[in-house]
């Protein structure tokens, strides 16, 4: 774990509102958690616009629950979106509160 990264049992100190706000956070997050780790041209066949991703990722990076990755493919590099490990209790409950509604 990195000096910046919070534990698991650290609070983030956020609040859903915040969330809401943001377009596409919280879309985010629950994709992220059916699916597993994304990049955007999955994300966009999912529903997600660009400008909507680019916006999502950067709250959500600064609040520790997401992380991008590079990954070789081929020739081309694609830029993964995955849930941080110690967030992903956060994107779960998102994901069975959608399921409910």
């Amino acid at each position: 774990m990195s000096p910046n990264e919070p534990s698991s049992r650290e609070p983030v100190h956020l609040q859903l509102t915040t969330l809401e706000k943001q377009v596409g956070t919280i879309t985010l997050l629950v994709l992220l958690q059916q699916f597993g780790d994304l990049y955007y041209t999955e994300l966009s066949e999912l529903g997600m616009n660009q400008q909507t991703i680019m916006r999502a990722r950067k709250v959500l990076i600064d609040y520790g629950l997401l992380t991008t990755y590079d990954r070789k493919m081929g020739r081309t590099t694609r830029v993964y979106h995955s849930l941080t490990p110690k967030r992903e209790k956060v994107a779960r409950k998102l994901l069975e509160i959608e399921e409910l509604l």
